[in-house]
This record gives structure tokens, sequence and C-alpha cells, in this order.
């Protein structure tokens, strides 16, 4: 999920001014809502119940009066040049999954799979699996040399 960027030149920007708390949270749920969703500053109206808002709020209707944020029939809209488009976000995240493909495939070939391949031959306290010899008096380097040369 990507995050939300808030530009820093807002703090203390004077098309701020003035804006009402309810209008301030409302907006920035909106860019962490459509941020989510990859929806690129367009949120419907179905869908502004998630921000706490409805088309006819005071604070959603002082946001458009203020030029924060578009609306038409169908959604509101958001100044969306500070953060990053879907396409880009989809893109990075193929090229991380083919990535990550790609490294896991080398991994397999260089050690083979780790959880079925065994390491060593079966042995038991009592040596190799089926035989009799009794190992647990053995060093783990005198049972190396016996079993592997």
């Amino acid at each position: 999920m990507p995050d939300s960027r808030l530009p820093d030149h807002w703090l203390g920007d004077p098309k701020f001014d003035g804006l009402s708390d309810a209008g301030w949270r409302i907006l920035t749920h909106g860019y962490m809502w459509s941020n989510r969703y990859l929806t690129d500053g367009r949120i419907p109206h179905k869908s502004l119940r998630h921000l706490g808002t409805h088309t006819k709020d005071e604070a959603l209707v002082e946001l458009v009066e203020m030029g924060l944020v578009g609306l038409d029939e169908e959604a509101i809209y958001l100044d969306w040049d500070a953060q990053t488009a879907r396409e880009t976000i989809l893109s990075q995240r193929e090229s991380t999954r083919e990535r990550v493909a790609a490294h896991r495939s080398r991994q397999r070939e260089l050690i083979g799979n780790a959880v079925t391949t065994p390491v060593s031959p079966p042995v038991s306290r009592r040596g190799r699996l089926g035989q009799e010899e009794d190992l647990s008096q053995l060093s783990s380097t005198e049972i190396d040399e016996r079993f592997y040369g």
C-alpha cells in the first residue's frame, strides 16, 4: 500500500487559512483512502462515508468552495500532483514480483529445495537408520569421518 504525501509547503500555506478541522480531516483522509484503493484522487460519492462525510456536509462544501476538492455528480476529486499514480505503483509491484521470482528461482537452482532435499543421510543416535551401530559415544568429527569419509 502506498503512503500518502502531504507536501511540506502545505504547513502554513495561506490557501488552507480558515479551513475547519473537519475539512482538513476529510481532505487528508481522502488522500489516504484514494492511495489505498489506487483511485488517483477520485472518490465516488458512495465511498464518502469512509471519510466520515457526504456530499451535503458543510466541511466538504467548504473544501469545494476553497478549490481544494473537485466535485461532480459521481465523485469528488483531489489534486494528485504530489502523489504516485496508480499505473506507476502497479508497474513497481510487477517489477518487484518479477525480481523476487527470479531471485527465488536462482536460489532454488543453487541450493535446491531445503525442505525436501536431505542435507545428510538420516542418522539416529544408534547410527544410520536401519543399522545397529551405537554412535552415542562418538564425537561429531568421528561420526563425520565414519559416514562421510
